[in-house]
């Protein structure tokens, strides 16, 4: 894949919202204008959306948050075509205002543009972070 671009749009429902979770579900449309790396024609898909967000945090000391997305685009204009992006994200605070991380993801299409080694395309990134101005 080239390039691709994404124009999203839903509604979506808070099921659990407290002091140290968040749960959400949403659904909605997106439309998407992606490049292959073998042609330099755009191809433009409609989607679906379907979306569950959930979120675990603590802001006393040591911080943590810890952040799960999961979204399944069912393809509309291109019946059959389903794409999936999973992100897990997590951060510890070590000491005030310094903090590691943890990121995981992976990206998912049945049917990817001509070219396309996988299927998946998936990673996990580090992060060493500290929060200036607090």
């Amino acid at each position: 894949m080239a390039n691709r671009f994404l124009y999203k749009g839903g509604s979506g429902k808070i099921l659990v919202n407290n002091n140290h979770q968040r749960l959400l579900t949403g659904v909605g449309l997106s439309y998407n204008v992606e490049q292959s790396t073998t042609n330099s024609d755009y191809k433009s898909n409609l989607e679906s959306l379907i979306t569950i967000q959930f979120k675990q945090f603590r802001y006393s000391t040591p911080k943590v948050s810890i952040d799960a997305n999961f979204t399944i685009l069912p393809g509309l204009s291109d019946w059959g075509r389903i794409r999936m992006d999973l992100q897990l994200n997590m951060r510890y605070e070590i000491f005030k205002d310094f903090n590691v991380g943890l990121t995981f993801y992976d990206l998912y299409d049945n049917r990817p543009p001509e070219g396309a080694v996988s299927k998946n395309d998936f990673g996990v990134n580090t992060t060493l972070g500290y929060v200036f101005g607090k």
